[in-house]
């Protein structure tokens, strides 16, 4: 089986309302499919260590020297991200998904000043499971240990952001001190 990486855009919205559009298609004798998003297709090349990368110097360096080259995952999703747009990518396991929209949120987070404690958690990331969320949380903690050495080598400032997982098995005593101490993830 084949699989394929796509970041999905949203089409540009139609000038005329759907229902004119099934109107003209049933007239017409065919049946008028719903819009659908449009797949970005990966153009097949990859350069490594691309300067590229919308991170900030130290996130660039650490990726560098930890991989040979964002995945196609990581390149779609990253061109949307970049921008400031919203992205939502699909691929197999494995192929980078996570590190794809973690990696540009610790960027911004490491190196912009702390917010207001009431304005501190700033990503939030809901898990259909318990265990998926705290191999997500161990995923991240690797790129946060490894952006901060290369940051102190660098000699720049880093804000190490605190993460932290909520559950429904949460103490009542370690939901308390995230109201009062709200972690950046």
């Amino acid at each position: 089986v084949a699989h394929d990486t796509r970041l999905i855009e949203p089409t540009s919205p139609s000038p005329v309302p759907q229902g004119i559009k099934e109107m003209n298609a049933r007239r017409a004798g065919r049946r008028a499919d719903p819009p659908r998003a449009r797949p970005v297709l990966y153009d097949g090349r990859v350069s490594p260590r691309p300067p590229d990368l919308p991170f900030e110097p130290a996130v660039r360096e650490w990726f560098g020297e930890t991989f040979a080259a964002p995945t196609k995952a990581q390149r779609l999703g990253w061109a949307a991200i970049g921008k400031g747009e919203s992205a939502l990518v699909f691929a197999p396991t494995g192929s980078g998904k996570t590190l794809a929209a973690f990696l540009a949120a610790t960027s911004r987070i490491m190196f912009s000043p702390v917010p207001k404690k009431l304005e501190r958690c700033r990503v939030v990331y809901v898990s259909p499971l318990k265990a998926l969320a705290v191999d997500v949380e161990r995923n991240l903690r690797t790129p946060i240990a490894g952006i901060a050495r290369v940051a102190g080598r660098r000699g720049e400032a880093v804000h190490l952001p605190g993460v932290a997982i909520r559950t429904g098995d949460t103490p009542s005593e370690e939901r308390a001190r995230m109201l009062r101490q709200p972690p950046d993830v």
